[in-house]
């Protein structure tokens, strides 16, 4: 019966009552637990059911789990919050009692007791998807608390316009963009962050695939920068970088690269980015195909930029150049479509593939475009299509995983994506989008672990922290 109807809360009864009588007590409990989670109003009924377990089991801290959440369900905190130390102070290393505590610490009012609770419980468990859910909801409830803490003090003073620089801040950790901007507008009026407020601005539109826009704020952030803020500079002036590698300008990338190496030899992996880009091959550099990952998997958006090629290795001989009919038509669909002018890119695109229908980088790019606008299964057919042409591209394969991951089709994403970062292990695209496929799978130690190897310098780094915001303790 309660495979048909899970929500018989008569049948729970019995069957706990069953369990009870047959001294199945785990099971019973559990039944408990589910029944106070559907009916509120069996909680008093629960209590009493847990006290008479506990009198004859005093050890038994699933008992006292369940008890502690019947409490809370009566919003009876103080007996819930002493049920869940209780389980502590007898076994500090049962999570469920930290998740209880942190729910119980918030209803109180204990922001920071319940941040801790349940970073205990990720410390112990950190692939636990139960466990990093209550979380996120936690730092989500702290951070809105934040957000309006900090519109209170505005209102109050509004000429302290530093403020509006920590609520950007916040603001981005909630991914509200428009919010975010208009934030950091007010804050760039402020002479000594003026930098700091360009500086963000142009990381929001790199995360958002404007990396022309982006390169100009971080223009602006070296214009305003003051000269005491030398390692500041650096880091703009690499993200700037960042901004004409996406947009395939690799020579000018190349040549800011290497100055802020002059400049500080271990500035984070650059010495070892320099050497990647160096060894791309004369076709991507070129030909510019464009390179996806999903930028927000609830809404199945995507964002694009230059994708990198490496050189194809042929013993004692040079790489054989050919020129496509369609690489004009191409090269202005790329310009378009980093500008933001999809509809132009995608007419340029399709110029470029009916000139030459063998030109891979044209399906490809034309596959990506019209994924942007929606039309996944005409842009799977590109792209399948693509690769058929170019089977040893990491970019295409790539991009076929997105387009499958898109289209819910997780196992087919896995391969493409394997198969991409098989053959270039380097590609950070592909390490989130893999991840994503491997989180959907259920496997979040290993989504976490290619999250995680993008770093902190590279141009998809704030896409790459977002999926790790609140999974990392």
């Amino acid at each position: 019966m309660l495979e048909l109807c899970p929500q018989q809360i008569l049948a729970r009864n019995h069957l706990a009552e069953a369990f009870l009588y047959r001294k199945r007590i785990d099971e019973a409990l559990l039944e408990f637990e589910n029944i106070v989670r559907i009916d509120p109003s069996a909680a008093d009924n629960i209590v009493v059911k847990c006290r008479e377990i506990i009198k004859g089991n005093p050890k038994l801290l699933l008992a006292r789990l369940v008890l502690g959440r019947a409490y809370l369900i009566k919003n009876d905190l103080q007996r819930a919050a002493m049920e869940g130390e209780g389980i502590v102070n007898i076994d500090n290393k049962f999570t469920a009692a930290y998740l209880l505590l942190g729910e119980v610490y918030f209803r109180m009012k204990l922001c920071r007791k319940a941040v801790g609770a349940l970073r205990t419980a990720m410390s112990m468990e950190p692939y636990n998807n139960l466990v990093l859910e209550e979380y996120r909801v936690a730092m989500e409830r702290e951070l809105e608390m934040e957000i309006e803490s900090k519109k209170g003090r505005i209102k109050e003073d509004q000429w302290m316009i530093s403020l509006h620089l920590d609520l950007a801040k916040l603001y981005i950790k909630k991914g509200l963009k428009e919010e975010t901007i208009r934030e950091l507008q007010i804050a760039a009026k402020d002479q000594a962050r003026a930098a700091y407020a360009y500086e963000l601005m142009g990381r929001i539109y790199r995360k958002d695939g404007r990396l022309d826009l982006a390169a100009g704020q971080f223009a602006k952030a070296k214009e305003v920068l003051s000269d005491q803020s030398a390692d500041f500079e650096k880091t703009i002036t690499f993200n700037l970088g960042t901004a004409c590698e996406g947009e395939g300008d690799i020579q000018k990338a190349l040549d800011i690269y290497e100055g802020v190496l002059q400049e500080d030899i271990d500035f984070g992996n650059l010495a070892e980015k320099i050497e990647y880009l160096k060894s791309s091959s004369l076709h991507s550099l070129r030909d510019k195909a464009l390179l996806a990952v999903v930028s927000n998997p609830l809404k199945g958006e995507i964002v694009a930029a230059w994708g990198r090629e490496g050189k194809a290795v042929h013993r004692g001989k040079s790489e054989v150049m050919s020129v496509s009919f369609g690489q004009n038509y191409n090269t202005s669909g790329f310009e378009y479509f980093i500008k933001g002018m999809y509809k132009a890119a995608a007419e340029e695109f399709s110029l470029a593939v009916q000139l030459d229908s063998n030109f891979a980088v044209g399906l490809n790019n034309l596959g990506i475009t019209l994924a942007k606008e929606g039309k996944l299964a005409e842009a799977k057919m590109r792209l399948e299509n693509a690769i058929h042409l170019y089977p040893g591209s990491a970019v295409i394969r790539n991009n076929l995983g997105v387009i499958y991951l898109l289209l819910k089709d997780i196992e087919k994403s896995r391969i493409e994506l394997e198969a991409a970062l098989a053959i270039d292990p380097k590609l950070c695209a592909t390490c989130i989008n893999l991840g994503d496929a491997y989180y959907f799978k259920g496997d979040i130690e290993k989504a976490v672990r290619l999250y995680s190897k993008v770093g902190n310098f590279d141009l998809l780094t704030d896409i790459a922290n977002q999926r790790l915001l609140y999974k990392i303790p």
